[in-house]
């Protein structure tokens, strides 16, 4: 679980691998119609806790290389994700999904950009890649509950898809 420094309440919230198999699709063009698989793993968990830093570090070595790093400072009311990638399977497209307890009713925000947020639904008659957004800077899922509401942000340093497939789901 996630916890929150100021108010002392907490989320669950996990971060997986997925992959998408696809033949059609290329650079920049996710044309999917199938839900994607879990990747299985990872190989190997460190972590690491210090006087100033806490970090998880998940390491996959089979069809893709891939370590994710999650860092968490003591002061820091933030997770910075760091996703290093050596090779993946050719035809397919990693995706990393955060399942949470969140309840959003498949509710997404996205910026397509960079300016402003555009409130996007879970279109169950399109395809997966139907539901796939632009996020230029930032995306977030909010939780619907009655008291203070609960969020999960995401900001990056470039460019990518992201969508919002399921009740608490983000994946970019």
């Amino acid at each position: 679980s996630i916890p929150n420094r100021r108010d002392g309440s907490s989320a669950r919230a996990v971060l997986r691998l997925y992959e998408y198999f696809n033949s059609t699709g290329g650079a920049y063009c996710l044309i999917e119609t199938n839900y994607a698989r879990p990747v299985p793993g990872p190989d190997s968990v460190h972590t690491v806790i210090g006087p100033v830093l806490q970090e998880l570090v998940q390491t996959y070595s089979g069809a893709h290389a891939v370590t994710v790093r999650i860092r968490l400072a003591r002061t820091a009311d933030t997770l910075e994700v760091v996703h290093d990638i050596e090779h993946i399977l050719l035809g397919t497209e990693l995706a990393a999904r955060w399942e949470t307890d969140l309840d959003t009713n498949g509710t997404l925000h996205t910026d397509d950009s960079g300016l402003e947020m555009h409130k996007r639904g879970l279109d169950p008659t399109l395809p997966v890649s139907g539901n796939y957004h632009a996020m230029v800077q930032s995306a977030y899922i909010r939780d619907r509950g009655d008291f203070e509401p609960r969020q999960l942000s995401v900001l990056t340093s470039h460019t990518m898809g992201v969508a919002s497939l399921g009740a608490g789901q983000l994946e970019y």
